[in-house]
């Protein structure tokens, strides 16, 4: 039957064997197994199919996995396996394919593991065991392969006993000793040998028998060196070689160039019967060898129903993978494997000292004492140093790292505490355990703890005049108002008229919400918590004057000269200013001792801020904003009167604010032109300049037809940015800082025209710094300059961060300016809309939109009656 002819796995061999070989059970078998590698071009067992005359072993092996392949030779009276693996070429890759996603070397390791217990098997059943090679030298890495396979046989030898037949174990006394059937020989066997075809076959033989001597030479160094033979002890070799009969032979090719062959037939030094054999005659003498009856490394040669029953018992003894089983298979595993794990507990040890490590940035000194005392980390900083550990883990990991980083989580576990989770408005996480918050109405206020991040920045006042460091905020109220108008550091919140926002507030006992009618046109001196007196009505009841009395200017407390016919609705603006008042809202109430430090505004802020939602009051939680209906609590914008427009000097710049670096801080000359009625403008601006003739007389028009001219105002602004560190700088026209060159002027650095190009493009609301590329600056300020002139300048600042659709704005419409003053306009630090707080960008680059065509300068004349 052509089934008979045909090799079988060995699990399916075993189960038929007994029914399709039942007449030769009791035949005598020496059992024969080749080792070797397929490839695409050749295979192991194509000299065993030429010896035993058919292609008994036809197929590549295995489907991707280990296993081995039995023929029983009725003419040879041997059994015969052949083991697969993934050793075989296309066996390794059909492995590869279907273990896509798992690591290389863990899907190596797993086939070795299986390769290993078969080998065993067959190091434990085999009289001879027949390595062949698909190249022409010796392949070291088998000797370490054999090494393993040896290990693992002595590991098994005890549970191989246990399951043999008692008689035969008491018939074969070696046989109970040993715990196989014998010392199996090795015999190699060599391909693609480079001897020239073109030889004589005299000579060609005298080649093949020195190259033979050498590689058996060198086997057996390397085998005597693992003591894999030779050993002191028998039952300690894995196997023997011969010591006279050869072992190794180098195999001919299976093909010869016809042409050549012809040459050297004609030639007379090659005749036809020269031709090898194709039976493998090596084969042949090695069965003969073994058959030997004084063979003393030969325990017993089973009959066929006994082997079937033998490796029916140890089969599953060797494959077993119990615990134990797989403790003792993974100390012969490759060393690529051993070596990765190797790697990899070491890998684990460092990210945990990675873990461990302290910070030598100061902002992390309260963690530092608090592993000093042996405490346990808050979340956020185990969160901080967890990431830590796990970044240096996939940097060093070989493979997979899931599973370290799993390892990691285990060894990091349990050294923290609950932390508190909050995130500043900047993005850093409180550093504090887990505490009642501002605002928390399930606790008593005095249990409430402020949220502190560890970091502390360098910020300006709002007109730019002083700074201070400041923490990281985690109130928007704190951001965007209280470290401006509350900071002690700064005098110009007492000292400067500023424009007054619409805010939301309560004046009366009802509840009744007064929204405030307060314009641009009409400012409220200050915003003050406490009863003050303005600067102009200090100076009159004798008080010295305020440091800052050089730069800041009075004119929104002094009165302006009024002419009788001018429209009391049209010049609000020129009114003497109504006399300071005492805010009574509820925050006025609270008293002086309570407002000393952040804890209180907090606090005070975060009450009012819940009782208002309770009550189911309107009102704008965060900065004024196109889509969010309602007043804000506080104002997050500041304007604020710096001085008289001759406090600026373009000569030499603000030297006066910090921040700057030299020649940074200039602002950009804006021109501006008019056309106007010549007689409606020379009677405003008489009236302006009081009558003085000298400053009419520097204007000077350009008259059109009509009595039309066309005027030319000048303007000074600029666009701040700021970074954490408090370094400062102004735009130019391209959208880059203007430095000047030491000994040039602004004049001749700065183009006539970088003002007029600002103000057509849209500013980023965050950009590098110019200190260090990798430092963002915000736009802080916008500082104006108007002009000496009867005109109307309005600013109405739009800002686009965050969310596509609507604007952060100041809530009102655009902010009018007085004429000759300087003024300067901060801008939120923060912007809290729809979706919550817009944290700043992490990286680099250019964000958020600023609309410089806010500003605009028009002329409309006096309404004189």
């Amino acid at each position: 039957m052509s089934s008979v002819r045909r090799a079988k796995p060995l699990n399916e061999w075993l189960t038929e064997a007994t029914e399709t070989l039942q007449p030769y059970l009791h035949a005598e078998v020496s059992v024969v197994s080749l080792i070797g590698r397929d490839t695409f071009l050749a295979r192991k067992s194509n000299e065993l199919n030429n010896a035993l005359g058919a292609k008994i072993f036809d197929s590549y092996a295995s489907g991707g996995g280990s296993s081995i392949d039995v023929y029983f030779s009725l003419d040879e009276g041997s059994i015969f396996l052949v083991l697969n693996g993934f050793n075989d070429l296309p066996d390794l890759l059909q492995m590869l394919e279907g273990a896509a996603g798992t690591p290389f070397f863990e899907t190596i390791g797993n086939a070795e593991k299986r390769y290993l217990q078969l080998f065993t098997f067959i190091s434990v059943v085999s009289h001879l065991i027949l390595f062949v090679e698909q190249g022409c030298r010796f392949d070291v890495s088998l000797a370490r392969t054999l090494k393993s396979v040896n290990k693992m046989r002595i590991a098994t030898t005890n549970s191989i006993l246990k399951v043999l037949p008692k008689n035969l174990l008491k018939a074969n006394p070696e046989l109970d000793k040993e715990g196989r059937f014998a010392v199996p020989r090795f015999a190699f066997a060599f391909h693609r040998n480079k001897i020239r075809q073109d030889l004589g076959a005299t000579k060609k033989r005298e080649l093949y028998e020195k190259l033979e001597e050498n590689l058996e030479q060198q086997i057996y160094n390397v085998f005597k060196l693992l003591r894999l033979i030779e050993n002191s002890h028998r039952d300690n070799m894995l196997g023997y070689l011969p010591g006279k009969a050869p072992y190794a032979q180098l195999l001919p090719p299976e093909t010869i160039d016809h042409v050549t062959e012809s040459l050297l037939i004609l030639a007379g030094d090659r005749k036809e019967t020269d031709v090898e054999e194709s039976e493998f005659p090596f084969l042949h003498s090695l069965l003969d060898a073994i058959r030997a009856p004084d063979e003393e490394h030969i325990f017993l040669r089973p009959r066929l129903g006994q082997f079937i029953s033998v490796a029916k018992a140890i089969l599953p003894v060797i494959l077993d993978d119990d615990a134990v089983q797989k403790r003792k298979l993974d100390g012969f595993l490759n060393r690529e494997a051993r070596f990765i794990s190797s790697v990899s507990e070491k890998a684990l040890e460092e990210a945990i000292r990675e873990y461990e490590k302290e910070e030598a940035n100061p902002r992390h000194a309260r963690a530092k004492s608090a592993m000093a005392s042996g405490k346990l980390f808050t979340k956020a900083e185990h969160d901080k140093r967890f990431a830590r550990a796990v970044s240096y883990l996939k940097s060093v990991a070989p493979g997979d790292a899931k599973p370290l980083i799993d390892k990691l989580q285990d060894e990091c576990a349990g050294r923290w505490q609950m932390g508190c989770d909050v995130v500043s408005l900047t993005g850093l996480p409180c550093e504090l355990t887990a505490h009642p918050a501002a605002g928390d109405i399930t606790k008593d206020r005095d249990e409430w703890t402020l949220h502190y991040s560890a970091a502390r920045h360098l910020h300006t006042c709002g007109c730019g005049l002083h700074q201070a460091l400041r923490n990281d905020p985690f109130s928007l109220k704190d951001a965007n108002y209280d470290f401006y108008m509350e900071n002690a550091n700064f005098k110009c919140a007492s000292t400067m008229d500023m424009h007054k926002f619409n805010v939301l507030e309560e004046r009366d006992a009802d509840g009744e919400l007064d929204t405030g009618e307060w314009t641009a046109a009409r400012p409220e001196p200050r915003l003050l918590i406490d009863c003050r007196e303005t600067r102009s009505g200090s100076q009159e009841n004798g008080s010295e004057p305020d440091e800052l009395d050089g730069v800041v200017n009075s004119d929104f407390s002094d009165q302006e000269p009024k002419a009788p016919s001018l429209d009391e609705g049209q010049g609000a603006a020129e009114e003497t200013v109504e006399q300071p008042s005492v805010r009574c809202d509820e925050e006025a109430t609270v008293s002086r001792e309570d407002k000393k430090g952040p804890r209180a505004l907090i606090c005070s802020y975060e009450e009012r801020r819940s009782n208002l939602k309770a009550r189911n009051v309107e009102f704008c939680d965060g900065v004024p904003h196109t889509l969010m209906p309602g007043l804000p609590l506080f104002p997050s914008w500041q304007l604020t009167v710096v001085g008289a427009s001759n406090s600026y000097s373009h000569s030499y710049g603000l030297r006066d604010m910090p921040g700057f670096r030299p020649g940074t801080d200039y602002l950009l000359p804006y021109d501006v032109y008019l056309e106007v009625d010549s007689a409606c403008w020379t009677r405003d601006l008489n009236y302006m300049q009081q009558g003085n003739s000298s400053e009419a007389a520097r204007h000077k028009s350009r008259r059109r037809a009509g009595g039309a001219s066309v005027e030319k105002v000048k303007l000074f602004i600029g666009f701040e940015y700021e970074c954490p560190k408090g370094h400062r700088n102004f735009l130019g026209g391209d959208l880059e800082p203007v430095p000047l060159a030491k000994g040039t002027t602004a004049k001749e650095m700065i183009p006539k025209d970088a003002a007029e190009q600002l103000l057509s493009k849209v500013l980023p609301i965050w950009r590098p710094c110019t200190c260090r590329s990798t430092v963002i600056g915000q736009l802080m300020r916008v500082h104006i300059v108007t002009p000496k002139a009867p005109v109307q300048v309005t600013i109405d600042p739009h800002v686009q961060v965050g969310s596509p659709e609507g604007h952060f704005c100041t809530g009102e419409g655009p902010l009018e300016l007085g004429w000759a003053k300087y003024y300067v306009l901060r801008l939120p630090y923060i912007y809290s809309g729809l979706d919550g707080p817009v944290l700043p960008p992490s990286e680099v680059g250019s964000f958020g939109r600023f609309f410089a065509n806010s500003i605009k300068v028009t002329y409309t004349p006096f309404s004189w009656m």
